[in-house]
């Protein structure tokens, strides 16, 4: 008990309010923070000048230019299919085994396991019919965008490159 009530004062001390502001003091201070913002306010708009609501619509227009599809049937046709063709390879672009250096790294001998590290996942894997041939792997797709496609082939052996046809 003897404890309790000077920890109590303690505490008390140490909780005290702050002062109490009168309303004349808080007027001034709002007053004070408009005037700040007034200048902050037209400092702005010196510094940035006003944009109009359309001109942000005119730069994204003059940013990229718009693709007109041609009205003739047969325009429209090859204007698709060379469209198709070109997103097609870039996706195919992003995969490991479109990079001539990648390439490069695969000799004879080369063990499956840094195949597959330098070059990513095959397209296609088929079994052989030969007997020093046990996989092959192939890596398929159009590059160049042209409509045909170029293919890697890698034949391997108990793990390892036998033989190998780059798609450069």
């Amino acid at each position: 008990m003897k404890l309790i009530i000077p920890l109590t004062l303690i505490l008390g001390l140490c909780l005290q309010a702050q002062p109490p502001v009168s309303n004349a003091d808080l007027i001034i201070r709002i007053e004070a923070l408009e005037k700040r913002m007034l200048d902050l306010e037209n400092d702005k708009k010196r510094v940035q000048p006003s944009v109009p609501a359309n001109s942000s619509d005119e730069k994204v227009s003059k940013q990229k230019p718009r693709i007109e599809i041609p009205s003739d049937p047969e325009k429209k046709k090859s204007f698709f299919s060379k469209l198709r063709n070109e997103l097609k390879s870039d996706e195919i672009k992003t995969q490991k085994w479109t990079n001539k250096e990648a390439w490069e790294k695969i000799k004879r001998n080369t063990t499956e396991f840094n195949v597959r590290k330098n070059l990513g996942n095959p397209t296609e894997i088929e079994s052989s019919i030969n007997p020093r041939i046990e996989k092959v792997y192939y890596f398929i797709g159009d590059l160049d965008a042209d409509g045909k496609e170029e293919k890697g082939i890698i034949n391997m052996f108990r793990g390892r490159v036998v033989s190998f046809s780059t798609p450069f």
